[in-house]
């Protein structure tokens, strides 16, 4: 079902500009009257290179890693507070730690 949802969802073809510019032509404040919308402007917000990502998604490689049941928990508790998933929080943390660990 997921890779129906996914397939669906390109084939609508929504990109960030077409997105973009659906944005600028409609009124949000009329979409939901009960919420007051502000327009805000972002000049220094940079389209994403999705097919960089992508690339970048794809030079990774599994691997299997035992912790304790506690431990697990607690970073897939951690990662529902953050908004991302436990897996995503877990190379965050790793990739953060190598970075600080590595620098003189």
């Amino acid at each position: 079902m997921r890779n129906t949802l996914k397939m669906s969802r390109k084939k609508k073809g929504f990109s960030e500009e077409k997105i973009d510019q659906w944005l600028q032509g409609v009124d949000l404040a009329t979409l939901s009257p009960k919420i007051k919308l502000q327009r805000a402007s972002f000049p220094n917000l940079k389209p994403t290179n999705w097919n960089k990502l992508y690339e970048d998604f794809q030079k990774s490689r599994p691997i299997s890693i035992r912790l304790p049941i506690y431990v697990l928990d607690k970073l897939k508790q951690v990662s529902l507070q953050k908004g991302i998933g436990y897996q995503t929080l877990i190379r965050l943390w790793v990739t953060e730690k190598l970075q600080t660990s590595l620098q003189p």
